[in-house]
């Protein structure tokens, strides 16, 4: 679908340069036919002189030949991409879109043989394009009418009002649907056929228009035009100027800088002609030899050598750019790896003296520069021994707490004893004095802060004795 859309865009490009031309006054050439080809038949274009030359865009699978007056068309596997196909005849321009197509009416020879053999015909061809570009919208041709052809059903009328119904609403693709049932309603009926024919020019013609969104379109078109006719009179200087022009307007442009290659190596092989010497030629080869193996210093000296022996040269001026870029992308990248192994030692310094915050933060910087297995493995590490720490810790604060809680124990513990010891003792002299009334009590006191027999066996004495 990419190329597809690549193959529409230039399409319309040479429509619009198709019509500057008649604007200037020049010869109406045909601009934008539809040729279908097959890899089964032989395809014949006529015209009314002999073509001067003629090129396909992009150069794809397709074989061509002049016979005659006219130009002969193979086609490779199916499934072959579209084509643009320039033909200069007469000084005219014409211009098709080649479209590979699995069955073609050959027995009609309606796409096999093009007819534009005299200038009759080329004219009465060019104004039916005309017509029926006009007429892309639903056709009202007698021909077409649903109404007037007895073998159409309710079924397949009704398909195809609802068909050119959402033609006009611009609804395509349920037009489509409506159209594809209605072929199968009416195999033989040419409506339909018509129909899905002028939906396939709408839904082009949409594709074309996404292509055609930006301002400088116009120039673009007008610019390869006149390059595709200085490459045909091999005028390649003025070719890759125009193509140089293109390139400004759209930095980047697949055809013009594949153009602009060919141009290149064109002009190579014409000054290798003209120069009296191999020196230019040794040294642009030690250039890519060195380049080729990366070899970045020594081949910019080549190449400095060549821009020396042809001043101005292209393909030299390229390659230094190129290297520079590369250098350039060197430095960056030796600007990563540095920082990374700052970033690193400081992480391993960190790791080492147990700072494990620092040593994170480090290694997740060097992560930032280069993504490296080793500064990760040490950050999981470090997640271990946090956790490990962590758990220590936990399991330490758990015993204090429990040898806390043991010595507040033992503490209490002591106390009582000492508590009862002291009551008992107070108890025994009041008890040795015989006043045993205090001593009841004193007994009873100590037998409150421990329950032993030993007390509550003195105040069962005291109380049998009164």
């Amino acid at each position: 679908m990419r190329f597809r859309k690549k193959s529409y865009a230039l399409l319309i490009l040479f429509y619009i340069s198709g019509f500057y031309q008649h604007a200037a006054g020049q010869t109406l050439p045909i601009s934008g036919d539809t040729i279908y080809v097959t890899a089964r038949s032989e395809v014949q274009i006529d015209f009314p002189s002999i073509p001067k030359g003629f090129t396909s865009t992009p150069n794809i699978p397709y074989r061509f030949k002049q016979v005659g007056r006219g130009i002969n068309i193979i086609a490779g596997p199916d499934n072959t991409p579209p084509a643009v196909l320039l033909v200069e005849e007469a000084q005219r321009y014409h211009r098709f879109v080649i479209v590979f197509k699995k069955n073609i009416s050959k027995g009609r020879g309606l796409e096999v043989y093009y007819d534009y053999s005299t200038e009759e015909k080329l004219e009465q061809h060019i104004k039916g394009a005309a017509a029926r570009d006009l007429a892309i919208s639903p056709i009202t041709t007698a021909d077409s009418s649903v109404s007037a052809r007895p073998s159409a059903s309710a079924g397949y009328a009704a398909l195809m009002e609802k068909g050119d119904k959402e033609m006009k609403e611009q609804n395509y693709q349920e037009a489509k649907a409506s159209f594809d049932k209605a072929h199968l309603l009416g195999p033989d009926e040419a409506a339909p056929i018509q129909r899905l024919e002028a939906l396939k020019l709408k839904l082009a013609a949409n594709e074309k228009s996404f292509a055609l969104t930006t301002a400088n379109n116009n120039s673009y078109s007008l610019i390869i035009a006149g390059a595709i006719n200085y490459m045909g009179q091999q005028k390649y200087g003025e070719a890759q100027n125009l193509y140089k022009q293109a390139l400004t307007l759209r930095p980047g442009d697949l055809y013009a800088t594949r153009q602009m290659e060919i141009i290149d190596k064109m002009l190579l092989e014409t000054n290798n002609q003209k120069a009296s010497g191999n020196l230019y030629n040794d040294f642009i080869a030690q250039g890519e030899k060195a380049l080729g193996k990366n070899q970045l210093k020594e081949a910019r000296a080549a190449y400095e050598q060549a821009l020396s022996a042809r001043q101005e040269d292209e393909v030299a001026t390229r390659a230094l750019k190129l290297i520079s870029d590369r250098e350039n992308l060197l430095k960056q990248t030796e600007a990563l790896e540095n920082n990374y192994k700052s970033a690193l030692q400081s992480g391993d310094k960190f790791y080492e003296a147990a700072d494990f915050t620092n040593a994170k933060t480090a290694y997740n910087k060097a992560i930032s520069f280069i993504k490296k297995p080793y500064p990760q493995d040490q950050l999981k590490k470090i997640d271990q021994l946090l956790n490990e720490q962590a758990s220590k810790e936990a399991i330490e604060k758990e015993r204090i707490a429990l040898q806390l809680a043991a010595d507040k124990v033992k503490k209490e513990k002591t106390l009582l004893e000492q508590n009862y010891t002291d009551a008992l003792q107070v108890a025994d002299n009041y008890f040795k004095k015989g006043d045993f009334a205090n001593a009841k009590k004193a007994y009873n006191s100590a037998a409150g802060v421990i329950n032993r027999p030993y007390p509550q066996d003195q105040v069962k004495k005291i109380e049998n004795n009164n």
